[in-house]
């Protein structure tokens, strides 16, 4: 089995659900008080290419302002991403409030697993470069 996933006795503090709530609070202060975000990528500056995180942060604000679609095509995989972690951050979250603790196994670390994540990267930049929105 890939993914091993254990549900134990008492939780302890949920640092993914406290993170993601921290990190939420932080974008929709930012956001709400119209500060602007003015960092210039050096990899694009240097290279003239999409870096393989270019779009994180315009699609962190497309989705904050509930355009779920631009989010995605901003950068698809770090909106997967950011689904998947917020997903874990409320299951952390409920199982502590139930007094569980959540276990992941080590899938992670298997060769194929490592294999997919690098050629996700791969594809995502490569839609990155070839995308007509950047």
């Amino acid at each position: 089995m890939l993914v091993e996933i254990q549900v134990t006795g008492r939780g302890d503090f949920p640092w993914a659900g406290s993170i993601l709530l921290s990190g939420l609070a932080f974008a929709l202060s930012f956001f709400w008080l119209g500060l602007e975000w003015s960092f210039v990528c050096p990899f694009r500056q240097w290279f003239v290419l999409p870096c393989p995180s270019c779009g994180l942060t315009r699609m962190g604000l497309s989705a904050l302002q509930g355009d779920w679609l631009r989010a995605f095509l901003w950068q698809p995989l770090g909106f997967l991403a950011a689904l998947a972690l917020g997903l874990f951050g409320i299951v952390d979250s409920c199982l502590f409030i139930k007094r569980r603790k959540l276990v992941v196994g080590a899938w992670y670390l298997t060769r194929s697993a490592r294999l997919v994540f690098v050629l996700m990267v791969l594809l995502n930049w490569y839609y990155l470069i070839h995308s007509p929105v950047f």
